[in-house]
């Protein structure tokens, strides 16, 4: 058991319960989380990473991990369930219930349902309600692999925190689809109309423009704390800076130059039969000292930019939301050494409720800490 720590809260969003039946290899009839610092520590392939992902798709509506919610649903069953309290200090300790089931029919059919406060509710309605950063260990990628990779991170990030910028991006995709699809039908047939492709440019300038101008406002608010945040986690002087590399030119007016790109690459995007030109060809790098990290740096020190990143975002929701979001952490702690470790503690315990997973709970050196709740997870069973 945890000892009673005398604590204060002020603005600070967190989560008081989670009971989830069906999801994954998980069967929980009720966990009760600590205010700060909760670890959850077994083996690997226990089902630590499944909880953090039902805490995630409680906030954001979707699964960070895979597209295909019928993987969601554990074997032995056709339904999974998930419901989650949440409390908001910032709204008068206003309680966030979701409730969330997603059904698989004899057809393989998947069926969501949503409720919020009981109240049925879509799914990218819950976009910015219960504000949540996530750090898996698949986080190195984001620094170190393509640009798809990072991204997917923008999307995922935008579009939880966004409802406009979810909308936006699924019209944007639409339109893309149906422009390569056009430009594959030209090219086969052997002809070519600047008019019907004019008309697909109109609604990517459109959409596009507006996903460009909501990166580029996010990335630069992320910069603005990534600095002093790598400082915090390194106990260092190092400088961590972020490059922003829009595929369209942002200086002068966007609309025009998007355009006029989009005209002028035309006909190679015709003889390809794909759209060279657009935010779905972004990217961003990550530097430290002016050392692109993708290329420089060792394994440990690139983690520490993927958590930093993390961080930072947490950090500009803090001040966006003007309520500290929950804190999750995937198996941090297995590739940093001890001096990144304690840096890494030391600088969140303070923060917000956090949610970390370990295989080794001993290498954290916190579980004696009356400001931490220790559970155990084994073979999808959670017990503390």
């Amino acid at each position: 058991m945890v000892k009673t720590a005398n604590i204060f809260f002020v603005n600070i969003m967190r989560i008081e319960s989670i009971k989830i039946a069906g999801f994954r290899n998980l069967e929980a009839e009720r966990i009760d989380f600590f205010p700060q610092m909760n670890i959850f520590s077994g083996k690997n392939a226990q089902g630590k990473s499944n909880l953090l992902e039902a805490i995630y798709l409680c906030s954001g509506g979707f699964s960070p991990r895979t597209h295909r919610e019928s993987e969601l649903i554990g074997f032995q069953t056709s339904t999974a369930k998930i419901t989650t309290e949440f409390v908001s200090n910032l709204r008068g300790h206003f309680n966030v219930d979701i409730e969330m089931s997603i059904n698989r029919d004899i057809s393989s059919r998947v069926k969501k349902k949503l409720l919020v406060n009981k109240a049925e509710r879509n799914f990218s309605d819950i976009a910015g309600l219960v504000p949540v950063v996530l750090f898996w260990i698949s986080d190195l990628d984001i620094v170190r692999e393509s640009p798809s990779r990072r991204r997917s991170f923008l999307d995922v990030e935008l579009s939880m925190m966004s409802r406009t910028y979810n909308w936006t991006l699924k019209q944007y995709n639409k339109t893309l689809e149906q422009r390569n699809k056009l430009l594959k039908q030209l090219r086969d047939s052997g002809t070519f109309s600047a008019e019907l492709l004019g008309s697909f440019d109109i609604q990517l300038v459109q959409y596009g423009t507006k996903i460009i101008e909501i990166r580029e406002k996010f990335l630069s608010e992320l910069n603005f704390y990534l600095s002093d945040v790598y400082k915090g986690l390194t106990i260092g002087c190092e400088e961590l800076t972020l490059l922003y590399l829009p595929n369209v030119s942002v200086d002068g007016d966007l609309a025009d130059s998007y355009q006029t790109r989009l005209f002028e690459h035309q006909m190679v995007d015709y003889q390809r039969g794909v759209t060279s030109v657009g935010p779905h060809r972004d990217d961003f790098y990550l530097a430290v000292d002016g050392r692109d990290i993708r290329t420089y740096g060792s394994q440990g020190e690139g983690r520490t930019v993927a958590l930093s990143l993390r961080v930072a975002e947490f950090k500009m929701l803090e001040k966006s939301f003007g309520e500290t979001p929950i804190l999750l952490l995937d198996d941090v702690m297995s590739e940093l050494d001890n001096s990144r470790r304690q840096g890494l503690l030391n600088y969140l315990s303070p923060m917000a409720q956090v949610i970390v997973t370990t295989t080794n709970v001993d290498a954290i050196g916190v579980q004696d800490s009356p400001n931490v709740k220790h559970f155990t997870v084994d073979n999808g069973i959670i017990s503390d």
